[in-house]
């Protein structure tokens, strides 16, 4: 027991370690066996809630209680009372505090969850008690000026979201996929650089590097201005300014993030300790930020569930000024100024020709009657499938009919050409374009990494009848941890080409060119024919082949549930084919995630 602890406790702050081992001394000096065996359970069990994505544990909830001791330990004799009782007996030991957190006698925390938590209900306080609307410096008629100048007619919902990004500090604007987020986002960012805004002070970002480039692809297809060619895409660990070798961030709570304005993208992707970090490094009296997102996605792999624990509740309303300067826009509109959150835009009307996808995710996220869009004309396509061999065949003619086809022409090409005279250009005269565009539009997700249809063993599957297994052009790859040297990120997705001269490179997308690095000079990537759902985050493909394999029930209680399935339904722009038994479908409709934070924020 003792060691699952430290191992979990070196990784994030090894001086947790110290103060954990001074604990154990204090426990066999002052404590009997019994209790000692008591408090290992208890840290056993706030570590099997944190590998939950959980931030605590809820000493009221014996249902939770009961699924660890199921999952863990099937000790049936231990039980809250007694987890409360050891707690009370520890509490004064030294170096308690540094470890542990009782808030409010109900939930326990381990110190950097509740930091974490805590900072952000302070922030957010700070925020609701100080409010900067200051309204009256803004010109009404330029405002105006600018919505009749722009070629977009904006729903109600959108250009309130557009609006409240004058007046306030923070915003969160949560849709699901074509309600025009991305549009708003433009507009957003539009309006304050014709207000005079610098587009030096303006940032966006993205937990990925490929969300980050997206967004600003789609800013740049939507504004009809070239400063925004000035303001450089950055995922947070390059906003926030992240030192690798100490560690640390450069940006925090005494080295504020030089912006007025910052604009977040996929905002469900970010955990709560890189929340906390840009929390701290924004000056609420300068800098507005902006959270786009969808809070039905998947939370983000790591502790927490950020973008849903930061909306506002209901009953808050927009002060006097801000009720003020938004009558002035909605003279004869049916919305009720007093009654919206200032806090928070949701957006609900889609602007997708294909509307049965999104008709198919909301019944799933909502628990409601699906079944009625499955089959349905060419954008949704069930096939209830459990025989491996039958899989395997589906997964290598989807990669076969939508990939190895089409790209193999344009391989021939550039395979005839020294890297030297590739073409960097964003055009579908360029073939490296061509391929990419491919590469990068039909895709295979699966909620699993490893076993039975994972990502492995699809990726591995795919290779050997393909390529025999070996290092070939036209082999996509994503980037699996962040790697400063060649300024590439977590999720980049790449594409092995070969020249003339039989050199293999990895080619790349940055916001205006193709870059080619030299396959040998790349860190840690994997093959990505295949990604997981969770990995596809940000991201969004023509064509979705999405995979629920048969698992175990234990194996499959964590990975098949209602979030995972609409987050992967929801990649696909144009056409989703899904694999999968009508048992594992319906287990994933009713295997809702539900996160303990604790404290609420708002």
């Amino acid at each position: 027991m003792q060691s699952i602890v430290k191992n979990f406790i070196q990784e994030p702050n090894a001086y947790y370690l110290f103060l954990i081992e001074d604990i154990y001394d204090y426990l066999a000096l002052s404590l009997r066996e019994e209790d000692q065996h008591l408090f290992e359970i208890l840290v056993y069990y706030l570590l099997w809630s944190i590998e939950k994505g959980n931030l605590c544990i809820d000493l009221d909830d014996p249902m939770y209680l009961n699924l660890f001791k199921q999952e863990c330990l099937n000790l049936n004799s231990i039980e809250l009372n007694q987890l409360k009782i050891i707690i009370n007996k520890i509490k004064d030991f030294p170096n308690y505090n540094k470890i542990f957190e009782l808030y409010q006698e109900r939930f326990l925390f381990f110190k950097k969850h509740y930091d974490a938590q805590i900072l952000l209900k302070q922030k957010i306080e700070s925020l609701k008690n100080h409010q900067h609307d200051k309204t009256e410096l803004l010109d009404t008629q330029k405002i105006l000026s600018y919505f009749e100048s722009i070629p977009t007619r904006l729903n109600l919902m959108q250009k309130l979201g557009v609006l409240l990004s004058l007046p306030q500090r923070f915003l969160i604007i949560s849709g699901g996929p074509g309600t025009g987020k991305t549009t708003i986002a433009s507009h957003i960012i539009g309006l304050h650089l014709f207000l005079g805004m610098s587009p030096y002070r303006i940032a966006i970002s993205a937990p990925t590097g490929r969300a980050a480039s997206r967004l600003y692809e789609s800013l740049k297809s939507q504004l009809d201005t070239k400063d925004i060619e000035l303001i450089e895409p950055k995922t947070l660990h390059r906003l926030l300014n992240f030192r690798p070798f100490k560690n640390e961030f450069y940006y925090g709570e005494n080295n504020h993030l030089p912006f007025d304005l910052i604009l977040v993208d996929e905002s469900s992707m970010i955990d709560v300790f890189l929340l906390k970090q840009l929390f701290s490094a924004i000056s609420f009296e300068k800098t507005k930020l902006i959270l786009l997102g969808d809070h039905n996605q998947l939370p983000s792999v790591q502790e927490g569930n950020t973008l849903s624990d930061l909306i506002p509740t209901s009953n808050i309303q927009p002060s006097k000024k801000t009720q003020e300067f938004l009558l002035s826009f909605f003279p004869n509109e049916p919305i009720e100024i007093n009654k919206i959150n200032p806090y928070f835009v949701e957006l609900k009307e889609s602007y997708r020709s294909k509307k049965i996808i999104k008709l198919l995710a909301d019944s799933i996220i909502k628990n409601e009657d699906y079944k009625m869009y499955l089959n349905y004309n060419d954008e949704v396509q069930w096939i209830e499938e459990e025989n491996p061999k039958q899989i395997e065949k589906i997964l290598l003619d989807f990669v076969n009919d939508h990939i190895i086809k089409k790209i193999r022409d344009d391989l021939k090409v550039i395979q005839q050409i020294p890297k030297e005279e590739w073409s960097q250009d964003i055009s579908d005269n360029n073939p490296i374009h061509r391929i990419y565009e491919t590469i990068v539009n039909y895709k295979i997700l699966t909620p699993y990494n490893s076993g039975n249809f994972g990502v492995q063993t699809i990726n591995e599957m795919i290779l050997n009848h393909f390529f025999k297994k070996k290092v070939s052009s036209g082999i996509p790859i994503i980037i699996k941890e962040n790697d400063y040297h060649n300024n590439l990120y977590n999720g980049d997705i790449g594409v092995i080409l070969q020249d003339k001269n039989n050199n293999f490179y990895a080619c790349f997308k940055s916001s205006n060119q193709y870059i080619f690095y030299s396959f040998l000079s790349l860190s840690l990537f994997d093959y990505s024919f295949a990604i997981t759902i969770h990995k596809s985050q940000g991201s969004e493909y023509k064509k979705v082949l999405l995979i629920l394999p048969e698992r175990k029930e234990q194996e499959s209680s964590e990975l098949i549930n209602r979030q995972i399935l609409y987050t992967g339904i929801t990649r696909t722009k144009e056409t989703l084919i899904l694999v999968s038994s009508y048992n594992t479908l319906e287990k994933a409709v009713k295997n809702k995630i539900i996160r303990i934070s604790g404290i609420k924020i708002w």
